[in-house]
Parts: structure tokens; sequence; C-alpha cells
């Protein structure tokens, strides 16, 4: 969660850097100031609130930004972008063609997913049971809508800004979604576009805080127990401190070991995909799942994700392959060995899945 803070952190500040040209450690900072305020004041509810509108945001940019690529990529006097938005997916920016473990190396940001826990945090905060089925709706409809034009504008920004000879400025292939931005708008509407950056960096920063923060509260031996000692209030307050320290660990990682955000997201969704993806779908859907297997396929996927990550090279390039996906199979095969080798779960366990699967039926 904390290296999830970090990409956040540095998405903001390259940002404010390509803006304003300020640096990174001073970017970092603001970020942080700027998504911890309203996330230390309005706690979980000002956290779920924001987000709405910046998915929403985030989603109208991604369709403008892809229509307007879409009309420049459109044939029109030998223009050869049509053709060329097709080669990412053919072979590497090198000219290597892609192999069959660099899609096994993709398939991993889809196993992260099932470990995303402020995904799963914001279905355990639903008013009732009768709105899991419409919040799940939404959720899919606007993970499609957003991964699919996010996938168009980095398959056509490439040649159309060749075609428009504004490659050079480019650089940083993370930057693609500014120079675009810069490039093809109006400074007004370029300037409506760029807050969707800062969207997205909040409405995963500002949840990785609450979350790490509700964890370290509320899990961590020591923590725990040091906070159930305490009135509510002082536990508000626990929490809050935590927040901040949490929130100055995530900047300080990244100011002290510059990276990129692909990096950091790489790690942070390939460790909580392999720790907690398995262990989440086997406890929806095998009754036969106990305490040891999930035990076991969380020390096993994050044991696998975290050596694989600190990983290069190797025959075929096999180490670079994203961390959840040896994690997330590891973690898959661990549980379920673990499982058939201990006692079955217990009649009160037994009876809790039956009643949860016979309600959601």
């Amino acid at each position: 969660m904390i290296f999830y803070i970090s990409s956040g952190l540095v998405g903001g500040s390259k940002l404010l850097g390509t803006l304003f040209g300020i640096e990174p450690v001073v970017g970092i900072a603001l970020t942080l100031a700027a998504v911890g305020s309203y996330t230390l004041i309005g706690g979980f509810l000002a956290v779920s609130r924001t987000d709405v509108f910046q998915a929403l945001l985030m989603l109208a940019s991604l369709l403008l930004i892809t229509v307007a690529l879409a009309l420049n990529s459109s044939p029109r006097g030998g223009n050869r972008i049509p053709g060329r938005v097709l080669e990412p997916v053919q072979r590497r920016r090198d000219g290597e063609v892609l192999t069959p473990l660099f899609f096994l190396s993709t398939a991993g940001w889809a196993f992260g997913a099932f470990g995303a826990q402020r995904i799963l945090q914001r279905f355990m905060a639903l008013e009732s049971r009768a709105r899991v089925e419409g919040s799940r709706n939404i959720s899919i409809a606007w993970l499609i809508a957003v991964y699919g034009l996010a996938l168009a504008v980095g398959l056509m920004a490439q040649p159309a800004l060749a075609e428009a000879g504004l490659l050079d400025q480019l650089g940083d292939s993370e930057r693609v979604y500014l120079v675009v931005s810069e490039s093809f708008f109006h400074p007004a509407i370029a300037g409506l576009l760029l807050t969707a950056v800062i969207a997205a960096v909040m409405s995963t920063a500002d949840s990785q805080l609450l979350l790490a923060s509700a964890v370290a509260t509320g899990d961590l031996p020591g923590v725990r127990e040091f906070a159930a000692s305490l009135r509510e209030k002082s536990r508000v307050w626990l929490g809050r401190a935590l927040l901040v320290v949490i929130g100055c660990v995530g900047a300080a990682i990244p100011i002290l070991y510059p990276e990129s955000i692909f990096e950091f997201v790489s790690y942070a969704w390939g460790g909580m995909g392999a720790a907690f993806g398995p262990v989440t779908i086997l406890a929806l859907y095998w009754r036969r799942f106990n305490r040891w297997g999930a035990i076991v396929s969380i020390l096993a996927g994050t044991l696998v994700a975290s050596v694989w990550a600190l990983q290069s090279g190797g025959p075929g390039g096999i180490w670079d392959v994203q961390p959840a996906t040896p994690g997330f199979f590891a973690a898959l095969l661990a549980g379920v060995a673990a499982c058939l080798l201990t006692a079955p779960p217990s009649r009160r366990v037994l009876d809790l899945f039956d009643r949860a699967t016979a309600a959601s039926a």
C-alpha cells in the first residue's frame, strides 16, 4: 500500500514539474499535502465522495482525448497513423517481436485486481446487500470504459505525435497524456484535461492512505492492542497520526529511491494481487478453504512476488514478468495444497459460508 501511495505522489510530481517546472521533491511534498489534507479531515466519507467526481473526470478526459486522437488519425493525404497504431501490440519500441511471455506478464495486471483491498473496502461499505449487484455493474462498466480508452490513447498517441512532428517533446513515455493534452488542445481545455491527472493521483493515493492507516490501527500487532485500550476519540486521532506517518514514508521512498510510476505500481499491484487475490477467490468460492490455506497462500504469494520483483533478465526475460503473475499462481497452488493437507473448516465456518453463498445466489 505504501508503494502504491509512492506511485501516486510521483504522478502528481510529474504533472507539477511539467506545468510549473517544480522540482520532484517539492512536487511530491505538495501532492502529499493536497491528498493528505482532505483525507485527514474527512476520512472515508470524503474519500468516497471525491472519488465519484474524480472517476467521472477521468472518464470524460480520456474520452475527449481518444476522440481527438482518432480524428487526427483519420486517413487523409497519405496519413499512415492507422497502420502504425497496431505496432505496440506487435513489437517493442526496440523492434523486437512480442512473445507469449510478454502477454503472460501483462496478465499480471488483471491478477492484481483480485487483491486490491481498496476495491473490496468500497463493497464492504455498502449500505445493504441489495446494492451489491448494481454497484458491481457500475464498477465493471467504469473499468472497461476507462481501461479501454486509456489503451486507445496509448496506442494512438505516439503515431499521432510523430505525424504532427511533436514526438521529440515526449521524452518520458509516462508523460504521454500530458504532452497530448498540451499539443492537441486549446490551453483552457488542456488545463481541464490535466486536472484528470490529479484526479487519478488523488483517487488512488487517498484510498491507499486511508486503508493503510486503518490496517495499521486495527491489524498490526502491538498497535492493535494499544488502539483497543483507547477511547473512541483517541483511536480516531491515532489513526490520523498513523496516516501522516504512512504518507511521509510513502513520500520518502521516491525521494530517496527515484523510480518510474510503472515500477512502483507494478511492485505494489503485484504484491497485493499475489498476497490477497487467491485468498479472496478461494474464500468466496471454495467451501473447503480454511485458515491454514489462507496463511500459507498469503505468505507464498508475498514471498514469490517480492523476490520476483527484485530480479531482472533471466532466460527469455523470465524475471521481467510482472510479479503478480508468478506470485498469484504460487499462492493459489500453495493455498489449495495447505487446505488439502489440513483439517477442514469448523461447522461454524461452513454454516457461515453456506449462508453467504445462499444469500448471493
